[in-house]
């Protein structure tokens, strides 16, 4: 059929029966125009409900895009929280790591008041060390027969010289080999023992106030007025500063005592229990610490005279203390430890 033909058929009536009719109604034919403009109207009809579909299309996407969007400020929100979080942790470990400062520096502040309650501990067991000692001595020095142990020459008796004082009775000898002669000490400070065949004197000085004095002597040895002691002393282990210190006629609390210095000052005082007095000092030139030397003492009557390494070196005449102990020790002028180390030690005594 021809497009002619098509519209020629189109423009004829159309027949359609009603319901309860048995004629049909005719419709009335279209024009040309009319048909052209119902011909154009269908594809508007179309393009309608493709529009239309383009409209839902937009509006889910646009529904997309609110979702997207509400997940994104979600997201936003949570992260910013947890940055929040973040910067909360930060102050909490900040705010421990100075209370564990803090707690720190408590610590070391008690612990040093621990270390100076125990420091002040040690030194009174160390004093009630020293008192108990010094009763001892006491004790067994006024148990010696006087008529034995004690050897008075009358004063003004005349001095003998060094070699003649040589040749004297030996009462005491010790070259340490072992502690046959029972040397012990007077405080807590000092320890005394044969090491190496020469007599180690260690002073460990704990004395808060920074200075300690300690002696060593041997249980064996007479309380004497007139006698010569010779010995061999080693100041090479001193510390400046340290001295070495000899009890001359030493009944505590009385007592002469020589001390010789690393740098080669000496000195000969008395100590009249609290008093000590000052009776000889000087300097020896060219004095070597780090050689041993020879020390010896030659006490008579109130004449009381000190060699070194032969040369004489102190002459004073004091009668306050007429007998005791010959004690070597140490003298350390602040806390700290050091040693002395003695040999050859030989106390001689006159002719009865």
């Amino acid at each position: 059929m021809t497009e002619n033909e098509s519209v020629q058929d189109a423009k004829q009536p159309f027949e359609e029966p009603l319901l309860g009719q048995d004629e049909p109604i005719l419709a009335e034919p279209l024009d040309d125009q009319e048909y052209l403009v119902n011909t154009h109207s269908l594809p508007a009809k179309t393009r309608k409900k493709g529009n239309s579909l383009n409209n839902g299309l937009l509006a889910a996407l646009i529904a997309l895009l609110l979702v997207l969007c509400l997940i994104a400020g979600g997201a936003g929100w949570y992260i910013n929280n947890q940055d929040l979080a973040v910067q909360s942790a930060n102050q909490q470990v900040t705010a421990l790591q100075a209370t564990a400062t803090q707690q720190q520096s408590q610590l070391s502040s008690a612990q040093s008041a621990i270390d100076v309650l125990k420091a002040i501990d040690i030194q009174a067991t160390a004093d009630a060390a020293v008192s108990a000692a010094l009763a001892a001595e006491a004790a067994r020095i006024a148990a010696i027969p006087t008529a034995t142990a004690v050897v008075i020459v009358p004063a003004g008796e005349e001095p003998v010289d060094l070699a003649s004082a040589q040749a004297w009775s030996v009462v005491l000898q010790d070259a340490f080999d072992n502690n046959d002669n029972l040397w012990g000490k007077d405080n807590g400070y000092l320890s005394a023992k044969p090491d190496q065949s020469k007599l180690l004197l260690f002073m460990d000085c704990i004395n808060l106030e920074g200075a300690c004095q300690s002696y060593a002597f041997s249980n064996k040895q007479p309380v004497l007025r007139n006698f010569l002691l010779t010995y061999t002393l080693d100041l090479s282990t001193l510390p400046g500063g340290w001295s070495h210190l000899l009890g001359i006629r030493s009944v505590s609390p009385f007592s002469y005592v020589f001390s010789l210095g690393r740098e080669g000052k000496f000195d000969l005082s008395k100590t009249l229990g609290a008093e000590t007095i000052s009776l000889a000092s000087s300097a020896i030139t060219d004095f070597s610490a780090d050689t041993p030397h020879t020390i010896d003492v030659l006490a008579q009557g109130d004449l009381i005279r000190i060699f070194l390494d032969g040369n004489q070196i102190v002459e004073v005449r004091d009668a306050d203390i007429p007998a005791g102990l010959v004690r070597p020790g140490i003298l350390s002028p602040t806390v700290g430890n050091a040693s002395i180390r003695i040999d050859d030690f030989t106390l001689r005594v006159p002719p009865q």
